[in-house]
């Protein structure tokens, strides 16, 4: 949240999915007191979560070649995260984008 609040971006929403690390009182406390807003995705709906895709290549990215050991870890997600480029996000939301009128209007359509 230091990172929005030197951006000037009080009053933006964060979207979250349901894991259980995202509901603690304290978090919700904090962002609430900061002015900023959680959403929080429904239940088994990766598909509206561009970030899935975004860890879905960094974890390919790096199970590309074995490790050799345990300290090398956070430099190779490092190096990985770091291939992820602008049209990979936006290719993601666009991928998403679809969905989110339906969900709003709670259609099934799974």
């Amino acid at each position: 949240m230091d990172v929005l609040d030197k951006r000037n971006l009080k009053g933006c929403n964060s979207v979250m999915d349901n894991a259980p690390i995202h509901k603690p009182e304290k978090i919700t406390e904090e962002v609430s007191k900061r002015e900023y807003r959680i959403i929080y995705l429904p239940p088994y709906s990766p598909f509206l979560n561009p970030i899935e895709e975004f860890w879905a290549k960094v974890k390919t990215l790096v199970r590309r070649s074995p490790m050799t050991d345990r300290d090398n870890l956070v430099a190779r997600i490092r190096e990985a995260a770091e291939q992820v480029i602008p049209e990979d996000c936006q290719g993601w939301i666009r991928q998403a984008e679809p969905f989110f009128e339906r969900c709003l209007n709670k259609e099934e359509f799974l």
